[in-house]
């Protein structure tokens, strides 16, 4: 998609600053910004514009002066010229001036500058692209939001008002928004199939998420919490009645009110998670007055779903993004920070990691946080994201002298560019992100990494910026591989390959070669493709693993942090249970391995590596209290499975 090269000329520094943030929600516009006619003059002397904007009061001399002095510099066949003014705003004047100077418009300053974009040349590009801009511009103005001191009702429902499309990532952040605000209304859904889906909110509660959702089933939730037995989930299903099994329950006392609407609430909170995956959807909230009901999710149960969504759900490369445009941005606290961050205090990775959320909160810029802190960039990024969401701290433009980082990184990106032109290598330039992206959302993303560069008032680092786009657009015309456009060419492929390596995995942990199981689940995650319970497995393997005592301690920080990687939707099954049993008791938490390992045979009675771990554990109890193992029952499954075969020898 080629750029539209747009000269701005105004003295008038408030009416640049607004221009400047308007433009940068377009995709499309490589504008030069000038405050004074000399520097403007020296823009149309060395290069073309598709359309030059000028201010008709400047110092020293009128902005239609100065373009009939210049007339001959400027091929209007090629340049589109539009006057504007906030002092010359007589009817007459206008015709006399657009007559005189054959220009193609006038605008009487304040404008909505949608009426300018119309007379703007518009950027060329396919449907596709004219689509994939909409998106584009959707999210950059649903990310402004991380750069607003406060937030208000009015605000956040103007934005949801513009915004036609929303990412599936996007949504966790969107949830919060409708929550904090308080809002009242329906929040429809349009996958990529047609498929509708819906969520309803009143006065800033969840009450309701309708998608087709099979898997999610209530009896399971109300099992896995203890509420119920499997006898009473037995009992409810069974007879002619058309009632809903959780009425049921509490028509014959198997259960409470309260106990069926925590597990409602929890089905809630799955459903929405299902929301969360790498596609766009079509988005419309309609405000509308709903009572309030019960069961429903309050900002207090948001929270822990909030970090459950960034810590797993969520992709870091996307993360790495939406921020790298903010990149020279100041990290800095909100009013309430010390008040909110109360309210979160208490989440795993807040909690857990108090030197990475001290040095965030220290007002540093994003660039330098990153910098700072590349071997824990991952869990830096998710904890920034949070904090960002929860409008606990926002990010401020930085106003200094010294860019000699930002040029640095400039430096390096049109280094990739010239000497390892790839898309692999412009990826990389984006924090490591994968390189499974479309062409014309790496053009997006570049776009946006060099947008702050472009409007910088730092001549280098827009000379700098414009040379990288040069650059990049030589490259995207000459060397990419633009393939079907959804995903890069070969993500069908590396989605499979995956699967065939988890499939392999699983395989080789049965047969008890942990090592190479964990090997094959290592190599499946790194293509960063959704592959369901992967995640478990590869921890599981991990945990099978004998290790040193030296070596414990870092084992247990490892699989802590993967364990927060586990999307909710493979929390409510046997395998995670065993899971978890298995880090209590590397951490020496028996108990609590017993209530995981019990839990994990409640969710699947059949489930024998949990059978087993809990016989580990009995026995561990008898040997040290000097009662030895009782029976064959109460065995280790090893040493059980062997005496069967020696029996069946003799």
């Amino acid at each position: 998609m080629d750029q539209i090269r747009v000269l701005f000329i105004d003295d008038d520094s408030g009416f640049l600053n607004a221009a400047r943030e308007a433009f940068s929600r377009k995709v499309g516009y490589d504008v030069i910004f000038c405050d004074n006619l000399d520097t403007a003059l020296e823009e149309i002397s060395s290069g073309s514009f598709e359309a030059i904007v000028i201010d008709c009061l400047m110092p020293g001399k009128s902005g239609i002066d100065f373009f009939k002095e210049h007339r001959a510099r400027i091929d209007l066949k090629k340049t589109k010229v539009i006057f504007i003014s906030g002092i010359f705003n007589d009817s007459v004047f206008m015709k006399e001036s657009l007559a005189s100077t054959k220009a193609h418009g006038f605008l009487i300053k304040p404008f909505d500058f949608e009426e300018l974009f119309k007379l703007l040349p518009q950027p060329t590009g396919s449907s596709t692209n004219t689509h994939r801009q909409k998106i584009f511009n959707d999210r950059v103005l649903v990310y402004q939001i991380f750069s607003h001191k406060s937030r208000d009702q009015r605000q956040v429902r103007k934005i949801l008002e513009e915004i036609e499309f929303v990412h599936g990532y996007d949504l966790p952040f969107v949830f919060n928004l409708l929550v904090e605000q308080r809002m009242t209304g329906f929040l429809n859904l349009q996958g990529v199939d047609n498929q509708i889906y819906g969520v309803t909110f009143s006065d800033g509660k969840i009450i309701g998420v309708d998608i087709d959702d099979k898997k999610t089933i209530l009896g399971t939730l109300l099992l896995e919490k203890g509420f119920v037995l499997p006898a009473d989930l037995d009992f409810a299903a069974t007879g002619e009645s058309k009632m809903r099994i959780g009425d049921r329950l509490i028509k014959h006392h198997l259960l409470s009110p309260h106990a069926l609407d925590i597990g409602i609430s929890e089905q809630m909170s799955l459903r929405l998670s299902r929301l969360i995956i790498a596609e766009d959807f079509k988005f419309n909230f309609v405000p509308h007055e709903i009572p309030l009901r019960s069961p429903y999710i309050d900002e207090h149960l948001l929270n822990l779903y909030l970090h459950d969504w960034i810590s797993s759900k969520v992709s870091i490369n996307w993360i790495r993004a939406q921020l790298i445009s903010l990149r020279c941005s100041i990290v800095t606290q909100a009013e309430c920070c010390q008040q909110d961050l109360k309210k979160i205090a208490h989440l795993p990775i807040v909690r857990d990691y108090p030197d990475t959320i001290q040095e965030i909160l220290s007002e540093k810029y994003v660039l330098m946080l990153l910098k700072s802190y590349r071997s824990q960039q991952e869990l830096l990024l998710k904890q920034l994201y949070l904090l960002l969401a929860k409008g606990i701290v926002y990010l401020q433009e930085r106003d200094v002298a010294e860019f000699s980082d930002e040029i640095a990184v400039l430096d390096e990106f049109i280094y990739a560019l010239k000497n390892e032109g790839s898309v692999v290598a412009v990826a990389k330039m984006f924090m490591d992100m994968h390189q499974n992206i479309a062409i014309d959302d790496l053009t997006l993303l570049v776009q946006s990494f060099l947008l702050p560069y472009q409007h910088s008032n730092q001549l280098e680092l827009r000379d700098k910026a414009k040379q990288a786009m040069r650059l990049f657009q030589q490259l995207k015309a000459g060397s990419f591989d633009v393939g079907g456009g959804g995903k890069s060419s070969d993500y069908d492929k590396k989605k499979a390959e995956a699967f065939q390596l988890f499939e392999e995995g699983k395989e080789l942990l049965n047969r008890g070669r942990f090592r190479d199981a964990l090997s094959k689940f290592h190599k499946a995650l790194s293509f960063d493709v959704p592959v369901e319970k992967l995640r478990l497995h590869y921890i599981w393997a991990k945990l099978l693993i004998d290790c040193t005592n030296a070596q414990k301690e870092a084992l247990i920080r490892l699989v802590g942090e993967e364990m927060l990687k586990i999307p909710p939707e493979d929390k409510h099954e046997a395998l995670y249970y065993l899971v978890y049993g298995l880090f209590q008791k590397l951490k020496g938490n028996y108990d609590q391995a017993v209530k995981a390992f019990e839990k994990a045979l409640a969710l699947d009675p059949q489930f024998i590596h949990a059978r087993r771990e809990l016989i580990l554990i009995q026995n561990k109890a008898l040997e040290s209290s000097g009662r030895g193992s009782q029976n064959i029952l109460e065995a280790d499954l090893k040493a059980l499975v062997t005496q069967l075969f020696k029996k069946r020898a003799k």
